[in-house]
Order: structure tokens, then C-alpha cells, then sequence
């Protein structure tokens, strides 16, 4: 099976801030250079935002602690 890296954008960034995401790209990018595979960049930052942020809001307002990454999961990573 052929392998390839990808790199999901799962939020909208404006470049400010200490952890931006085009700087993950290019680290993406180049690891895939070292390792000779194919780069792959997805912006799924409307299915992170309307398919999990904003449950965690809503649960977050009404006192629970929700835990973004499973729905992350079920929601992005492996729905799309």
C-alpha cells in the first residue's frame, strides 16, 4: 500500500500566536521530503468548527469538560 502524509488544518488560522499552523505545514512538508513520500494538505477547519468546537462550547456552558478529540476523530478524521 502506497504511504503519503497529510496534513489536516483543523482550525483557521491568521498567522498570529505562537502555534501557527503553516508552520506545522512546512514541518509536515519536509518530513515528507526526508522520508520520499507524497504531501497531502486538507483544510477541514468548517467540519472541526461545526462538528466538534462548537459541541464544546456547548458542553463547556453548562459545566461538563468534553474531550474535543473524540469527536474529532469520529466527525473528521475518520468521516472524511
Amino acid at each position: 500500500e502506497p504511504i503519503a502524509g497529510l496534513f489536516m488544518q483543523n482550525w483557521a488560522d491568521d498567522g498570529s500566536g505562537d502555534c501557527r499552523a503553516e508552520d506545522d505545514r512546512r514541518d509536515a512538508v519536509a518530513v515528507c521530503g526526508v522520508l520520499g513520500i507524497p504531501f497531502h494538505f486538507r483544510d477541514f477547519s468548517g467540519e472541526y468548527w461545526s462538528g466538534v468546537f462548537e459541541h464544546f462550547l456547548a458542553e463547556y456552558a453548562v459545566g461538563r469538560t468534553p474531550n474535543p478529540d473524540v469527536l474529532c476523530n469520529r466527525e473528521v478524521k475518520f468521516k472524511h
